[in-house]
């Protein structure tokens, strides 16, 4: 288990910073898409194998697989729309799917009432912008993501 942790840093580590790069248009990548879904897997993949280790917090997991899942949803079967949105998203769509501020909320209960008051904005702007059916699979994009952080 100890190798598999240290192999888990020394690969997350570059990654995670070509990631960073990435996001912030220093890095260029023939494909971010699968550069960013790439990470994800492993990440999450890692943050098992460290947590039951070194007793990782399972937060940390459920954030990174929360945005991780959100983005593979926004690159995939979502993308036609996100790219209407994304001419003129507004605050709510980057704040949903690039800057998620659920994840560094300090309590649940601030992550579950922005998961979902930035879900409902989003959701009004893909109804206005694609259509019903974009609509609902975000709507259901939007349920897993309140069952994962364990919203009431």
């Amino acid at each position: 288990m100890q190798n598999e942790a240290r192999n888990c840093v020394n690969e997350l580590t570059p990654m995670y910073d070509n990631l960073r790069r990435a996001l912030a248009g220093t890095w260029k990548s023939r494909n971010i898409t699968k550069d960013i879904n790439d990470f994800c897997g492993k990440a999450v993949k890692c943050f098992k194998n460290l947590q039951v280790c070194a007793g990782i917090d399972t937060n940390l997991v459920y954030n990174i697989d929360g945005v991780c899942d959100l983005y593979r949803f926004k690159s995939g079967k979502f993308d036609g729309c996100y790219q209407k949105l994304s001419d003129n998203y507004g605050d709510c769509v980057y704040s949903f799917f690039m800057s998620p501020v659920y994840v560094d909320a300090p309590t649940n209960r601030q992550r579950c009432q922005n998961l979902k008051s930035n879900g409902k904005c989003v959701k009004g702007k893909i109804q206005s912008k694609c259509s019903k059916d974009y609509a609902n699979d975000f709507d259901d994009e939007l349920d897993g993501q309140i069952k994962r952080f364990d919203c009431k």
